[in-house]
């Protein structure tokens, strides 16, 4: 399983540490919504933020998945720049993430990645990646299906965690329950994190539960806060009938407008005082 391991060194109170978390872009697809994409990348650097990209970042439907393949459903772009159609693709994302790749901590795969490497025997992401990292003061981690964001803070010596367990997702659209499901199914098997990502099913929406700790130590049982979020996509639901374009997956399986876009974390170092002693934890703000 990868693990990232990321540090921050916050210098006073007013100071925050911030995740700007992104699945799902699916560039490459006629129905993708770049502008939605660019704003987003440019709020999250404005906002200092390290970013993580949690999979499908590329669309990449190729004419021998005769499935799924409409020539309708494929960015224009990719017709009209030389070169084959991964190819393209490829610089299409490298052109998207370029002038914000120095805030990129990382970038996983998904379904559609995976599906281009078990046919093609490739793996587009690696490419990006090594092409990002070509950039001066870049250094994107390859991040897998899923791993663990582990984000350490320290201010005047005090230290403190937040770790986010991220797996890009699986299974089908969830029509009612919007993929919450998923991540209560999570909460059972993973313990000792603070907030649990996923991605796939282009929902958008952040939940938080409570778990319960025992400390031996201390002989007490501690509550903490885990936020559950899944990052939306950035493909239009639904489109202009008059664009040329193909039906969205939406359209044509009858589903719900969903919420386009990412999802950022904001991290603090908050201290606390129990029976006359300091103790520091984190808190986490959500930004939608």
């Amino acid at each position: 399983m990868v693990n990232l391991q990321s540090e921050f060194q916050i210098k006073s109170n007013n100071d925050v540490v911030r995740i700007g978390c992104i699945s799902d872009t699916h560039i490459g697809a006629s129905c993708m919504n770049n502008q939605a994409l660019t704003a987003d990348l440019k709020r999250m650097m404005d906002m200092d933020c390290r970013i993580g990209i949690n999979g499908d970042i590329f669309d990449a439907i190729l004419h021998s998945d005769i499935k799924r393949y409409n020539p309708l459903a494929v960015d224009p772009r990719l017709h009209q720049m030389q070169g084959t159609p991964l190819d393209n693709a490829i610089k299409l994302a490298y052109d998207t993430f370029a002038p914000f790749a120095t805030h990129i901590d990382w970038i996983g795969i998904g379904n559609h990645e995976d599906h281009v490497k078990k046919r093609h025997h490739i793996c587009i992401t690696s490419i990006l990646i090594d092409r990002l990292n070509q950039l001066p003061g870049v250094n994107i981690r390859h991040g897998g299906w899923c791993g663990f964001w582990h984000l350490m803070i320290n201010k005047q010596g005090l230290r403190t965690a937040f770790t986010i367990y991220r797996h890009h997702g699986a299974g089908g659209s969830a029509p009612m329950t919007k993929g919450l499901l998923d991540t209560q199914r999570m909460m059972i098997w993973l313990s000792n994190i603070d907030c649990i990502w996923i991605g796939h099913k282009h929902n958008r929406w952040v939940s938080t539960d409570i778990k319960a700790r025992y400390d031996s130590n201390t002989n007490k049982t501690k509550m903490f806060p885990v936020v559950q979020m899944m990052t939306g996509s950035y493909l239009e639901t639904y489109g202009d009938a008059d664009t040329g374009t193909a039906p969205s997956y939406a359209e044509a399986w009858n589903l719900a407008p969903q919420m386009q876009g990412g999802i950022i974390l904001e991290l603090k170092q908050q201290e606390m005082w129990t029976k006359g002693k300091k103790s520091t934890r984190t808190v986490c703000r959500v930004i939608m």
